[in-house]
């Protein structure tokens, strides 16, 4: 891995089944290391959240679409131009999305 991402959540949202549960004014440092070629990266949420590598499976429009190597995890990045807008964590066994939001 080669280059880091640091995104500065200042809110997140929870959604339960697509429905929005919660959502908290707390600060989160969401850092993915991306390969040279953006195929893979390695996502962690501080102080929430250990290392989980994953691999790129789908680009649709303006938002990266990542698998975690442990099926349970999918990764969503949402960029404007050059700028990350949103990064979403999925935990798929439990139908739950944290939505990271600057």
């Amino acid at each position: 891995m080669e280059e880091l991402t640091v995104f500065q959540s200042t809110h997140h949202k929870r959604f339960e089944h697509g429905i929005e549960v919660s959502q908290a004014a707390v600060s989160r440092i969401v850092k993915m290391e991306f390969s040279p070629d953006f195929s893979r990266m390695v996502f962690s949420v501080d102080p929430t959240l250990t290392p989980k590598p994953a691999a790129r499976v789908a680009e649709n429009g303006n938002v990266l679409i990542y698998q975690g190597i442990d099926p349970d995890y999918r990764f969503e990045l949402e960029r404007i131009g050059d700028q990350l807008r949103r990064v979403s964590l999925f935990r798929m066994d439990r139908n739950l999305e944290i939505r990271y939001l600057n």
